[in-house]
């Protein structure tokens, strides 16, 4: 049987190099000034990582056919494992690469970090000018950070997809 999520992941894993090549372009005409587009696009790669990684946990679970759920993390995967009996050497890897200093840990953290856009508190619901200063940017990642943790992220899941289809 098909594992419906992979094509999920995949498009994910798409939409994320698509938004590479676009921020690698757009850097190369400097129409824009580098940290707008850094903190812009930077938002939105961490979007799509984090929606990637949250859809291939499922894809795990798919695998394992335990009760598809919205995974934010392994441990969730884990302790659903755990319940239904069974155990995924994949989802205890990611597990501890979410633990340690590691480019998953990284690229949670640094989601988390995003926060609202409005940090103040003090915005007018109405208004749509934004000013961006130096400690607004303090979260944005450059492309070749974004190109690691997208490289880091399909090399896993290349990996661990090869080991579960050997299972």
């Amino acid at each position: 049987m098909a594992n419906a999520q992979r094509p999920v992941v995949n498009q994910r894993l798409y939409f994320v190099g698509l938004h590479i090549e676009w921020l690698a372009e757009q850097l190369a005409n400097q129409m824009i000034a580098k940290t707008v587009l850094e903190q812009s696009l930077g938002e939105s790669v961490l979007f799509h990582l984090i929606k990637t990684y949250q859809a291939y946990l499922a894809e795990i679970a798919a695998a394992y056919t335990v009760p598809l759920t919205d995974f934010t993390n392994a441990k969730q995967l884990l302790e659903l494992l755990e319940v239904e009996g069974r155990q995924s050497s994949e989802a205890l890897e990611l597990y501890e690469l979410e633990a340690a200093d590691s480019w998953l840990n990284k690229l949670q953290r640094q989601y988390h970090s995003i926060g609202p856009v409005d940090r103040s508190g003090t915005g007018s619901q109405n208004s749509q000018i934004v000013a961006i200063s130096n400690s607004d940017n303090r979260n944005t990642l450059d492309l070749e950070s974004i190109k690691h943790y997208w490289q880091q992220l399909t090399a896993i899941i290349d990996n661990q997809r090869e080991r579960l289809e050997e299972w």
